[in-house]
């Protein structure tokens, strides 16, 4: 008898030991809110490994006024909960302004009315869009040319910048509280392609204005590009000692080599040019190498032909440049050398980051004379021409991209079109219309 009563005792001691602990349950919220906009997600984490949680709420307090935003009990033991919350503060009539967010998740414990978490966060509500103004207007979109956007917003906005489509070019601060954005048209992009200006705040509010619903289509030349066999082997030859995998037959492995190796390299130059200095590097017109034949304009649409039949189409993405072997290659402008070695169809190549997502490019070189992260001026030697990569002859392949979107260089070359776009950066007139570029 006596053993059972102490057995009793002891499962008593047990019981009110585990049902009587104190330890409060954890308590977590992510993100760790400060601010709500007008749409706003978070998730509530709880969880007690001791008698389990009996309890979740979660509330908002601004002023004399409560809104709850969550309130469960669990009937059953629950050693863990996880709720998301998707929070409209206009839906539940909340005011801008100071508020408190306040989190409470309770026990089953017998002592009191279970141990309790508190979690409490001062919050500010900002359901207020900024206003975006456009000071400068740029002309129409067109395939293949660079645009520049000058604007403003009511307040400080972290997130801003030009939608073509899905591409998003990030805007930038400038002199005298303005904002701007160069943006580039691919040359493909559909017509109908909308091109928004969009800028969210801390809050994560945003606010669109379209700046156009169609995009001017380009006039293109269609080229043609005569291969013979010689021409396959010396190219393919170049490329399979790079990548063994290639096909054995020369034509196989060059529209290999001119689709994939193509679409891998443009994929890298793009993921090259998605960080760019937020100042301008540049000044004044872009130099053109003098006394240089121009073999090949940019846009063009180029059919391979082999034997007498078209193999393959590409589009040129730079303008050909040609005079002498081993012509010495120079700095278009100032900037820093973002990438310097081989890249893919364009064999030896440097890359220059101009400031403001302007990227100059210069490939098929036959010797490279910078290296990565330095700075160059206007006019330094990168090195010399050659026949690198996927190219007929000695010669220079010269892009310029905006933030690694493939544009007309034609207008950087203009003195008028660099002069009018410095003065607009410095709020001095709106940027021109691209000189000397076609639709």
């Amino acid at each position: 008898m006596l053993g059972f009563l102490l057995l009793i005792l002891a499962a008593g001691v047990f019981l009110i030991s585990t049902r009587w602990e104190g330890r409060a349950p954890s308590l977590s919220l992510e993100p760790n809110l400060s601010l709500l906009g007008r749409t706003n997600t978070f998730q509530i984490t709880a969880s007690d490994e001791g008698t389990g949680l009996k309890s979740l709420r979660a509330e908002i307090r601004q002023g004399k006024r409560t809104v709850e935003l969550l309130h469960e009990s669990y009937p059953e033991v629950r050693r863990r909960v996880s709720k998301t919350l998707h929070i409209d503060p206009r839906a539940l009539h909340l005011q801008e302004g100071p508020g408190l967010l306040r989190l409470e998740a309770r026990d089953r414990s017998w002592r009191g009315e279970g141990n309790i978490a508190s979690l409490e966060r001062p919050i500010r509500i900002d359901i207020t869009p900024p206003s975006l103004r456009i000071l400068f207007r740029p002309p129409p979109p067109a395939q293949g040319e660079a645009r520049l956007l000058i604007y403003s917003s009511s307040e400080e906005i972290p997130r801003h910048g030009i939608l073509v489509g899905d591409l998003r070019f990030p805007g930038r601060s400038i002199p005298k509280k303005r904002l701007a954005a160069f943006f580039a048209v691919p040359l493909r992009i559909p017509s109908a392609t909308p091109v928004v200006l969009q800028g969210e705040d801390e809050a994560g509010n945003r606010s669109r204005v379209t700046l156009a619903t169609t995009i001017h289509r380009r006039n293109r030349r269609r080229t043609h590009l005569w291969m013979d066999p010689p021409f396959l082997l010396r190219v393919v030859r170049e490329f399979q000692e790079q990548d063994p995998s290639l096909p054995d037959d020369p034509l196989e492995a060059f529209l290999k080599i001119n689709r994939d190796l193509r679409e891998k390299t443009h994929r890298r130059v793009w993921e090259l040019c998605r960080n760019s200095e937020p100042r301008k590097l540049w000044s004044g017109p872009f130099l053109r190498p003098k006394g240089v034949r121009e073999t090949s304009t940019f846009g063009e649409d180029r059919v391979f032909v082999f034997q007498g039949k078209g193999v393959d189409q590409q589009d040129h993405m730079g303008v050909d440049l040609a005079s002498i072997v081993n012509a010495p290659v120079r700095a278009s402008n100032r900037g820093r050398v973002v990438f310097a070695g081989e890249m893919g169809i364009y064999g030896q190549t440097v890359l220059l980051d101009h400031g403001l997502g302007v990227f100059s490019m210069y490939g098929h070189m036959s010797r490279i004379d910078v290296e990565t992260g330095q700075m160059v001026d206007r006019g330094t030697l990168l090195g010399r021409t050659g026949s690198t990569g996927l190219a007929t002859g000695d010669h220079l392949h010269f892009s310029i991209l905006i933030s690694g979107v493939f544009v007309d260089p034609q207008p950087w070359w203009n003195p008028t079109w660099t002069d009018l776009l410095e003065r607009s950066l410095k709020g001095e007139n709106p940027p021109p219309k691209a000189q000397g570029s076609s639709h």
